[in-house]
């Protein structure tokens, strides 16, 4: 019989997956310095090019995430090319756990964009090692605690740059009703603040419409902080950066910024950025850290991550996300070089 899946490197860290199907997969591996790669699955409809953009993109920035989370695992990326609003095929996760077997354990897929806990499961189901995917049948609500954290960051980061104003008078715009954008809304007003509004394409059960935005005027809306939480990398461009009225940006989008001239943008325009490796790890430190204890105590460190990029941004005039990639990289080459035991 002839096997229904091949494979072709692209150099070292990009690998193409196709099945005979014609279903097509896109997989990165980064990192594994600190240790096998957590990787992403997810499923968008884009190129080829685009595919391998975005999971090398993606890849290095999950790595980055784990060395400033203190969290001994590599970065990578799983995306499967296709429409994510039709029903999955048998062979889409059949397709994933080809790839999870292929890196023999340098990887450990989880749940992204496109992609259920039920996708996950049934991927766990056919790995021929189920410690290559990151499920939890106990129900662990990941995106919770995604936005958590983000409530953490974007505190924290309100009381670094806006000394002048109580926390309960910030006005706060979530940029879409996501599986994290939701939660965020009730953490904000619950213990932030009242003055929550959200942007979303489409209305949202149990979101009033009095608190919506028009999607299409996001970034001209007069807030203290915007917060991304939508799945497009690169929605903020100087373009975005230059029709802005906000104090802050901290949400739990990955990939914020278009380029680094957007970058350089906010942060030359007086715009405090929340670097999204350390205001959104709720995610893999609830992928990695199995007790409540635990999780708390991991999510309880990013004030304190966040404020000394802060300082050390000012310090050095240079964009906070700068910053925090500068730091990971030393964290990830010290590694490198530590003596093997």
């Amino acid at each position: 019989m002839t096997e229904p899946f091949t494979h072709r490197i692209v150099d070292d860290k990009v690998t193409i997956f196709e099945h005979s199907s014609g279903l097509t997969a896109v997989a990165s591996v980064c990192s594994t310095v600190l240790g096998s790669a957590l990787a992403p699955l997810g499923i968008q409809p884009v190129t080829l090019d685009q595919a391998i953009d975005i999971a090398v993109k993606k890849g290095n920035a999950l790595a980055s995430k784990c060395a400033l989370h203190d969290i001994d695992h590599g970065g990578g990326c799983v995306l499967i090319i296709g429409d994510p609003s039709q029903p999955k095929p048998a062979v889409f996760h059949e397709l994933a756990a080809h790839i999870c077997d292929h890196y023999k354990g340098q990887i450990i897929v989880g749940q992204d964009v496109g992609t259920t806990d039920d996708d996950i499961a049934r991927v766990a189901a056919l790995v021929a090692n189920p410690a290559t995917v990151a499920h939890h049948p106990d129900g662990a609500n990941h995106a919770l605690t995604t936005a958590r954290g983000v409530r953490l960051g974007i505190q924290a980061a309100f009381n670094y740059a806006c000394a002048d104003k109580r926390l309960e008078e910030a006005r706060i715009l979530v940029q879409g009703l996501g599986s994290v954008g939701k939660p965020l809304v009730q953490e904000l007003r619950d213990n932030v603040t009242r003055q929550v509004i959200y942007t979303n394409r489409g209305a949202v059960a149990g979101f009033d419409s009095e608190g919506f935005v028009d999607p299409d005027h996001t970034y001209d809306v007069s807030v203290d902080v915007l917060s991304p939480c939508i799945s497009p990398a690169g929605a903020i461009t100087k373009d975005v950066v230059d029709r802005l009225d906000v104090k802050i940006i901290a949400g739990s989008s990955n990939l914020q910024f278009a380029d680094e001239k957007a970058i350089w943008a906010a942060h030359r325009k007086g715009i405090l950025h929340a670097p999204d490796p350390i205001i959104n790890g709720g995610g893999i430190i609830a992928v990695t850290q199995h007790t409540e204890e635990k999780v708390r105590a991991r999510l309880d460190l990013i004030p304190k991550k966040l404020i000394e990029i802060f300082e050390r941004s000012k310090a050095t005039d240079t964009p906070p996300l700068i910053v925090a990639q500068q730091i990971a990289r030393e964290i990830i080459e010290a590694a490198a070089r530590a003596p093997k035991i």
